[in-house]
C-alpha cells in the first residue's frame, strides 16, 4: 500500500472524517488511490510528535473552517527514518450546508530549515541571557513565527520546480495565507513594543463616529470568512474627539478575534455615546469562552484553544490601549452561545 503520494518532496493526503480513512491523491489526475485508517496514519508519526498528529486530526475532526498547520517528524512511504514535515491541513470539500466533508493535506518536508534552525539554536545557546522574561517572549513568538515562514519559504522554493497548474494555484493560496498570518505576528510585535516602551503616541481628532464605523465595517468585509455576515448596527451622526488610527486598531483585534472563533452565524458591531463615553461592542455567535478564561484571556500569549493560529497577544494589545486612555473592556460570554466584547473610552475633548 502506498500511503502518500509523493512530487518534489510535497505529498498530499485526503481526509474524509466522516469515514475516518485517508486517501492517496494525485494532484496530476486527480486520482484517489489507497485508503488508510487512523492507526496506519499514527503509526508513520515519531513518538514525540503525536500530540501533534491528534492536533491535526482533531481539527479536522471538529471541521475547522480555515487553514491549520503544524510541523512534525513523519516516516514516508519505503523510508525507514522520519524527516521533518510541515503539514497544512484545510477544508477540500464540503456538503451543501458549507460543512467540511473532507480535508486536503499537503506535506512539505523541511529539514533542510531544521538543520538551520538548529545551528542556529546551537549558536544562540552559547550566548547567555540577558533577560528571563525577554527568553520567554523569544521562544513563545519564535514557535509562532516560524510554522508559516516555513510555509511561506517551502512552497516558494517550489513554484520553480515545473509544478502544474493545479499545485501552482494551491502552492499560492497557502502561502498567501501564511504571509497573512506573518503580517499580524509581526504588527502585533510592533505595538506591544511600542506600549511597553512608551512610544505608544495618541493624536486626538473630531470626526463622526458614525461614518467611521460604516467605513470601517466596509473594510472590514473582505477580511470576514466567507458564511459568516458583519453587521453594523447603525446610528445617527454625533461628533467625537478620538485617535481614529488607534479606534481602528482596537477595532480590528475584535473583529478578526471573532472572525477566528466564529465558524459560521454573524459578527454584530454596536456603539453608543453617553456623555463623554463612547462604548463599543463586537458580539459573536462564535465557540464562547468558559467563565474560568475570561478572566486571563487578556493577558500575553493567552489562548482559548490551542488550534488558533497567532501568538495570542491580539487581546493584549486591546487592553493595553484602552488602559492608555484610561477607558474600561469588558467581555460576556458562554461556551457554544458566542462572545461579546466591548470598551468603554471617553470622546469628548480633552488632554490625555
Amino acid at each position: 500500500m502506498t500511503a502518500i503520494s509523493l512530487h518534489d518532496q510535497i505529498s498530499y493526503i485526503l481526509f474524509d472524517i466522516n469515514k475516518l480513512k485517508f486517501y492517496d491523491w494525485k494532484i496530476e489526475d486527480l486520482e484517489l488511490t489507497d485508503d488508510f485508517d487512523l492507526d496506519k496514519f499514527y503509526s508513520r508519526v515519531h513518538p514525540d510528535d503525536m500530540e501533534a498528529a491528534k492536533k491535526i486530526v482533531q481539527y479536522a475532526l471538529n471541521k475547522g473552517s480555515g487553514l491549520f498547520s503544524s510541523e512534525l517528524k513523519f516516516q514516508l512511504p519505503n523510508i525507514t527514518t522520519y524527516s521533518w514535515q510541515n503539514i497544512v491541513i484545510f477544508p477540500y470539500e464540503n456538503d451543501i450546508s458549507g460543512v467540511p466533508l473532507r480535508y486536503m493535506l499537503v506535506f512539505k518536508n523541511t529539514d533542510l530549515v531544521h538543520k538551520h534552525m538548529d545551528d542556529y539554536n546551537k549558536m544562540s545557546m552559547k550566548v547567555e541571557s540577558a533577560d528571563r522574561m525577554k527568553s520567554t517572549f523569544v521562544h513563545n513568538i519564535s514557535h509562532e513565527i516560524r510554522t508559516p515562514l516555513n510555509a511561506v519559504i517551502g512552497f516558494l522554493q517550489l513554484l520553480d520546480a515545473g509544478v502544474t497548474k493545479e499545485e501552482h494555484e494551491l502552492f499560492m493560496d497557502i502561502i498567501y495565507k501564511n504571509l497573512d498570518m506573518l503580517i499580524v505576528i509581526i504588527n502585533d510585535l510592533i505595538s506591544l513594543s511600542s506600549l511597553e516602551s512608551g512610544c505608544y503616541m495618541f493624536n486626538r481628532n473630531k470626526f463622526d463616529i458614525s461614518s467611521f464605523m460604516h467605513d470601517f465595517i466596509e473594510s472590514m468585509r473582505d477580511k470576514i470568512h466567507e458564511g459568516l455576515e458583519l453587521r453594523l448596527i447603525e446610528h445617527e451622526s454625533y461628533p467625537v474627539y478620538l485617535d481614529p488610527h488607534r479606534l481602528s486598531e482596537v477595532m480590528n483585534i475584535l473583529l478578526l478575534n471573532a472572525n477566528k472563533f466564529t465558524p459560521s452565524g454573524n459578527i454584530t458591531v454596536d456603539y453608543s455615546v453617553a456623555g463623554s463615553l463612547l462604548t463599543v461592542s463586537v458580539a459573536d455567535t462564535g465557540i464562547g469562552i468558559a467563565k474560568e478564561y475570561q478572566s486571563v484571556i487578556f493577558g500575553k500569549f493567552e489562548k482559548i484553544s490551542q488550534f488558533s493560529q497567532g501568538p495570542g497577544l491580539g487581546l493584549c494589545i486591546f487592553k493595553d490601549i484602552i488602559d492608555k486612555v484610561n477607558g474600561r473592556i469588558g467581555v460576556e460570554s458562554e461556551p457554544c452561545k458566542g462572545s461579546k466584547f466591548w470598551f468603554s473610552v471617553h470622546c469628548d475633548k480633552r488632554d490625555d
